[in-house]
């Protein structure tokens, strides 16, 4: 039995016009109708996570991509694998420690699925709500019987941990004398205007997480720049696997 249609084409009408027109329309037919079990859904999956944690749609529903120049390389390859004759406006890399990446008009197609599936429109400075995208909150419900769920969601936690974890190393001296500990991890969400939903979003992500990992995690929520970042700390380190992803589970 064929899963739902996540994105179809109903879901262009009466939007950007830059989306609705024709030939702009052709490069992602290919993806038309979208759903779980699509050929080219793991990338499309992943794509999500890499906007949703490190980039943002453009109210024109360009995608806008920004992080390490490795990690766009890498993420250039994942557009260039669904979305067919991607073009890109030159890349820009500040300093050789980060950069950015932007399809030319002809991405807004692929921008508008990104936004059907949950990735909200606006530069993320300004959002007060964060919310994981619903086919990832439906894929959490169903992943203890469904295989395809469980995997779509370890792809997206993949590419989170990747984008957001940070390693922190504790001071070595206490006021009782020399100590040596672990360096933990911390995963550092993209902050809000509001802390309620900052704190919301955190245990969205938390759900998430202790669905595909046993690790014992802890939530906080602490000012950031006049907003709210929350942040999960791993009690244990992570470690990572041969591929260079963090290993989530024991």
């Amino acid at each position: 039995m064929p899963l739902k249609s996540l994105v179809s084409l109903e879901d262009f009408r009466n939007t950007y016009p830059g989306c609705a027109y024709a030939p702009s329309l052709k490069k992602v037919g290919h993806l038309l109708p979208l759903s779980m079990d699509h050929r080219l859904f793991p990338h499309v999956n992943r794509l999500v996570a890499f906007t949703l944690f490190s980039g943002y749609i453009e109210k024109g529903y360009r995608p806008y991509l920004s992080e390490k120049p490795e990690m766009l390389a890498k993420t250039e390859r994942l557009f260039g694998g669904v979305f067919e004759d991607a073009d890109y406006e030159p890349r820009t890399i500040y300093r050789g420690k980060g950069g950015q990446l932007r399809p030319k008009e002809s991405g807004r197609p692929f921008g508008r699925i990104l936004s059907v599936l949950g990735v909200p429109v606006g530069k993320p400075k300004s959002r007060a709500q964060l919310e994981l995208p619903p086919y990832i909150m439906d894929a959490v419900k169903r992943a203890k019987t469904d295989p395809l769920a469980m995997q779509t969601l370890r792809d997206f936690s993949a590419v989170m941990l990747k984008l957001r974890l940070r390693t922190r190393q504790p001071p070595r001296t206490t006021a009782a004398g020399v100590e040596k500990r672990s360096p933990f991890h911390l995963l550092e969400l993209p902050e809000s205007t509001n802390k309620k939903s900052a704190e919301k979003f955190a245990r969205q992500v938390l759900k998430l997480l202790k669905t595909v990992s046993k690790r014992e995690m802890t939530l906080h929520v602490r000012p950031y720049r006049n907003r709210w970042m929350a942040v999960i700390r791993f009690v244990d380190p992570l470690s990572r696997s041969a591929d260079g992803r963090y290993v989530s589970s024991r």
